[in-house]
């Protein structure tokens, strides 16, 4: 990883298969340049929100397309942003399939606008890797796809993802699934943070408080199990909002529906979160 930004360009490869925290790893790079000045900061933002923007009006805006109030930000942004961004990986790469975790959808879209359509898939090694992928004419950013040929998939009345293919392991699933379909799959622990401050001014000042009970909790579990990213709330989890129980417990279903915004930023290289 430590050479790795020095490699992409001396080989120039046409084709990427890697994990997330490559793509994340260009993006943040790509971030960290910017951050050099102001007005290059305000640059790399609106063309990451043309991107995100552009990207999806291909899938699904009106037909034809991105329309004319996209066409001229995406050309101007191509020449200041997504043009270097494509030189950090050698400037030759059209496709990249990425698996091991999510890419998160708003770096799917940023790359795809930026000339770097990334293939999410979903795989495991009871099934000697690969069990699905998006392809290039039906990729659906956020999702791993369809099963690969010789692969079929079924759904465990838990949630359990259970593939069977040619080489898996004995004990994986057997039953293929009733209808096509594509899955989303995040990665790593978060969490968000209700906290009683005596005045909103102090939140800031005690995140840094919070952030060292995260690092201690984490001490007790796996990295598996770790909290990776957390994000404090704006307000305080209450009865009277049906987020918590008469007993004080936490009603999840109703968190993360109520701040659903806040939940998908953690999973996003591009939001805004505490790590």
């Amino acid at each position: 990883m430590t050479t790795l930004a020095d490699g992409l360009p001396e080989f120039r490869p046409t084709f990427l298969l890697a994990v997330p925290r490559v793509f994340e790893k260009v993006c943040h790079g790509a971030q960290r340049q910017a951050s050099a000045s102001r007005a290059r900061a305000r640059i790399f933002a609106a063309a990451a929100e043309t991107a995100i923007a552009w990207s999806k009006a291909i899938n699904g805006g009106p037909a034809g397309g991105p329309g004319p109030v996209l066409r001229l930000p995406h050309a101007l942004s191509g020449r200041l942003v997504y043009g270097r961004l494509r030189a950090v990986v050698g400037g030759r790469v059209q496709y990249a399939v990425c698996g091991g975790a999510p890419l998160g959808e708003r770096l799917g879209h940023f790359f795809r606008a930026a000339g770097i359509t990334v293939l999410e898939g979903y795989g495991l090694a009871e099934c000697s890797a690969a069990a699905t992928v998006n392809k290039p004419g039906r990729n659906k950013i956020g999702t791993v796809g369809q099963p690969v040929p010789g692969v079929t998939i079924r759904i465990a009345d838990d949630g359990e993802i259970l593939p069977r293919a040619g080489l898996s392991s004995p004990g994986t699933g057997t039953t293929r699934l009733r209808r096509p379909g594509r899955w989303t799959i995040r990665a790593g622990c978060t969490a968000v943070i209700s906290a009683r401050w005596t005045t909103r001014a102090s939140c800031g000042l005690r995140v840094t408080e919070i952030q060292l009970a995260v690092d201690d909790a984490n001490k007790a579990a796996s990295r598996a199990e770790s909290i990776r990213r957390f994000r404090v709330l704006d307000s305080d989890l209450t009865e009277a909002s049906g987020q918590l129980t008469p007993s004080t417990k936490v009603r999840r279903n109703v968190v993360a529906k109520d701040f659903a915004a806040d939940i998908d930023a953690l999973y996003s290289p591009l939001g805004s979160y505490h790590s």
